[in-house]
């Protein structure tokens, strides 16, 4: 009885480890600008000259899949000038290949760049599988975005995911990189 009572402690404790790291790791609050603000990190490339905005990812689960999406930026170090901005999308956990490559929103196709297409691991009922995009952004529709939020579909040759982003998860960002 002893040795069961400690087995349940210790799944208890790696359970709640393991939901504290998630917590640690993901922005949860994204209904006003400042929780998204505060999570902003910077860094400066010395070989690049540019300096590097970006925030927590995000962690969405809908009925088919589950999405990882963050923010990042690039300024000129010297100058402050905009230099380019992304919307990093992953899906972590895919039952099958949907070989990600397009982005539209507006009617309008985005600019794309496939970072990752990973197997993560395999079992007798399958693989699973993760994929990465970036969604390339324009200082216009970074700010365009901040004022009504991010609606589009991401798609590849077996299938196709309509992501959501509200203005203030951008305006929160922009506070952060506009504040330098």
């Amino acid at each position: 009885m002893r040795l069961l009572t400690v087995l349940l402690g210790l799944l208890v404790t790696v359970t709640l480890t393991a939901c504290t790291s998630l917590n640690e790791m993901t922005l949860r609050d994204i209904s006003s600008p400042e929780p998204v603000a505060m999570s902003v990190t910077t860094e400066v490339n010395p070989h690049s000259g540019l300096k590097k905005f970006g925030t927590k990812p995000v962690y969405l689960r809908t009925k088919n899949n589950d999405i990882l999406y963050l923010l990042r930026g690039w300024r000129k170090s010297e100058s402050n000038a905009f230099k380019s901005a992304q919307i990093y999308v992953t899906f972590p956990m895919l039952d099958n290949w949907v070989f990600f490559d397009a982005a539209h929103s507006e009617g309008k196709a985005l600019d794309v760049t496939v970072l990752s297409r990973n197997v993560r691991s395999c079992s007798q009922d399958g693989c699973n599988i993760s994929e990465s995009i970036a969604i390339h952004l324009t200082q216009g529709q970074l700010r365009q975005y901040a004022k009504t939020g991010f609606l589009g579909e991401i798609s590849g040759r077996n299938g196709a995911v309509v992501l959501r982003i509200p203005a203030t998860f951008f305006q929160g960002f922009l506070m952060r990189f506009d504040a330098v």
